[in-house]
């Protein structure tokens, strides 16, 4: 391998390091937490390493939800899509979610994005294009299968799995499956003539 390879090598592993380390202080100890000093210090490198690769801290905590929220976030919007009735897939979510359980600090990197949207546009603007998209197809999926309102219905469903997410995060006993069964129950009778 030459050096230049191993270098990018190298700057690829510490940029991935530094990803992961903001979303683990993050989600253990909040956004405000999450300082130059404190991600070097979780992922092991220089504190000069964040400006390095990301320009700022900042930037790199912006880098750090939209992947975390791609991964977890985006998996469940697409699962929820995958069958061509939405009612089926928050079926399958609600499956998902009962072999799945709470992973707190995971979901409050989550918790914190939504947070850090309401008032940085940077944030927002990683999150709202994901977010608009899922409306947006889910409201194609429950026009087509007749439901009434489907604009209005994909956007309750979705803030209603938001909400499902919160709760489960602050009470590990919360019964997930339940409420997004309801959620699918709502979809079937909300059909025309359903």
């Amino acid at each position: 391998m030459s050096r230049g390879t191993q270098a990018k090598a190298s700057g690829e592993g510490t940029r991935e390091r530094l990803l992961e380390a903001a979303a683990e202080v993050i989600g253990s100890h909040g956004w405000s937490a999450a300082t130059t000093r404190s991600v070097a210090q979780q992922a092991g490198v220089n504190k000069a390493l964040v400006h390095y690769h990301f320009g700022s801290v900042d930037a790199l905590l912006v880098k750090a939800i939209e992947r975390v929220f791609a991964r977890q976030v985006e998996q469940g919007m697409a699962m929820v899509l995958a069958p061509e009735d939405p009612a089926d897939g928050l079926d399958d979510f609600a499956d998902w979610l009962g072999k799945h359980p709470p992973r707190p600090a995971a979901d409050r990197v989550l918790i914190e994005a939504l947070s850090q949207a309401t008032y940085r546009v940077d944030v927002r603007g990683t999150l709202v294009p994901a977010l608009t998209r899922f409306r947006h197809d889910l409201e194609g999926r429950l026009h087509r299968f007749g439901s009434r309102n489907a604009s209005a219905l994909a956007t309750a469903v979705a803030a209603c799995l938001d909400g499902v997410a919160i709760h489960r995060t602050i009470d590990h006993d919360l019964d997930a499956r339940a409420a997004v069964r309801a959620m699918a129950a709502l979809i079937r009778e909300a059909r025309q003539g359903g």
